[in-house]
Parts: C-alpha cells; structure tokens; sequence
C-alpha cells in the first residue's frame, strides 16, 4: 500500500471511530458564553503520523502512532488560571527515535504553566528536556487549548488568532508562525449534556535547525490544518478531531542535498470523565 494510500485509509478509520459531530441542534435557550474555568478532566489523545522523504524510488516513509492517556488540572491563581498536564499512561508510542525505557519514565511527567482566560499558555515549565517522547508531549501540552474570543465564547462567531512559537523537539529547534480562523456553531444536545462545535483552520509555516543522526540540517516548510473542537456549557474542552498537513524541504548541511518531505497528521481528542 503506498503512503499516500495509508494517510487515506487512517483518515478515514479515524473519522469513523472517532467522530464528535454534534447531534441535534437544541431549540431551548442556549446556555451562557463559555470560558476557561478551574477543573480537572481526563483525556485519551490518539495521533498517526504519516511522512515521505525524498522522491521516486528513493523515496521513504515512516508512520509513527502515539496513543496515552492524561489529566488536565486547572486551578485558580492570584488573578489567574494555573493549568497542570500530568501525563497517566503512554499506551503506544511507535517511532525509531522512541525507547521503552523513555515510554516508561513518561508516565507521571508534569507539564506547568498559566493560563489566560483566551486560552494562550504562559511561563511553560517542561518536566524533562532531553527525551524526544517528552519532547513531543510537551509539545502537544502547550498547543492543547484552542484560543477563544477575548469575550468569552458564544455560537455563530468568528475569530483569529496569529501566533509565532519555538518549539524544541526532536533535537530540532523550530520557529511557527501560524493564522488560525475559527468559528463557532450552535448549541447541540448530546448524550451527556450540551455541546458547542468550533470549526477552524490554519496555515502556518515553519523553519529550524538541528542534529538526525549526526547530521546538522535545516528545514523549511509550510502547512495547512484543520479540525472541529468541542466545549461544554461549563467551560470544559470535550474533544477534538484534526488533520494536519505540511510539505517542507529538508537541508542536510555536510552533503549540501535538499529532500521534500511531506507530513500527515490525524488526531483526535476524547474525554474520559
């Protein structure tokens, strides 16, 4: 089966068995705007990865799963939200650069920081710099809440959000400069109460340096993502579902060669209690 064909077969497979699409529209009164508030919820996040390098018959693929479950803690502090991801079990992690010993130390790890009111992390504090699988968790850690409007979120609205992060992660340092555009449904009835579905999308580019193998490169390229989040009257994150795709070209700096590489990413974000 070729690569292309798997990211179809796993796009679809998640989609099928993951689906959070709301219901039934409600027709009583809507609840009050939502916002971050202080609670603790459990989640089970699951994520394939799919990516090509080169071209042709030199071209090389790999597919990387990562499937664990955590605890988002939010409390209150001073005139703030604190926010901490403890990290319950790491169910599946498959990749090269990934052993059972890092799989092991990663449960219990504690991601820190603060949280404002739109949902944007502050004061980030990673528990471990030096392992790819923690790497990535912090990653996910600091990119986990979507950005609300500043006046808290209601159904039908519009909104965007422009950031430029770094991210260290897999010896590599990056720099992403992202525009995401949102927008909010109507209240839906589901099974356990009421939700709220945003739809957004995203373009972004990305550049960074760093060491594969003893080899220095840098990479550059830009993507396009796109998902459906949804929010409980209460202010708790239910879930999401996501697809991410970027096209980069990677510099191996000693052999002066440049190698395209393509990426795709499905994710998706279920609550357990």
């Amino acid at each position: 089966m070729s690569l292309l064909s798997k990211w179809v077969a796993a796009a679809a497979l998640l989609a099928a068995c993951s689906s959070i699409d709301p219901a039934t529209t409600l027709t009583a009164p809507a609840p009050k705007k939502v916002t971050y508030r202080p609670g603790v919820t459990s989640y089970l996040s699951s994520s394939h990865r799919l990516v090509e390098q080169g071209t042709g018959s030199r071209a090389q693929g790999d597919s990387i799963v990562l499937r664990y479950r955590f605890t988002t803690v939010v409390t209150e502090a001073d005139t703030a939200l604190s926010v901490s991801f403890v990290i319950d079990t790491v169910l599946s992690a498959t990749a090269r650069n990934i052993l059972q010993h890092e799989i092991d130390r990663a449960t219990g790890a504690v991601y820190s920081a603060r949280i404002s009111p739109t949902g944007h992390l502050e004061d980030f504090e990673l528990a471990d710099h030096a392992s790819p699988l923690l790497q990535e968790l912090a990653a996910r850690s600091a990119d986990f809440f979507p950005t609300l409007p500043e006046d808290g979120l209601l159904p039908t609205l519009t909104w965007v959000d422009t950031t430029e992060v770094q991210r260290d992660q897999g010896g590599a340092r990056f720099k992403i400069r992202s525009v995401t555009t949102y927008r909010s449904g109507e209240w839906n009835a589901l099974d356990s109460g009421v939700a709220l579905p945003v739809d957004w999308e995203r373009t972004y580019h990305v550049e960074g340096t760093g060491n594969q193998f003893g080899q220095q490169f840098t990479l550059r390229g830009k993507g396009t993502a796109l998902g459906r989040s949804l929010f409980a009257s209460d202010g708790r994150y239910l879930g999401y579902v996501s697809q991410d795709d970027l096209v980069a070209e990677l510099l191996l700096e000693t052999l002066g060669t440049a190698t395209p590489m393509k990426q795709r990413q499905i994710d998706t974000l279920k609550i357990l209690r």
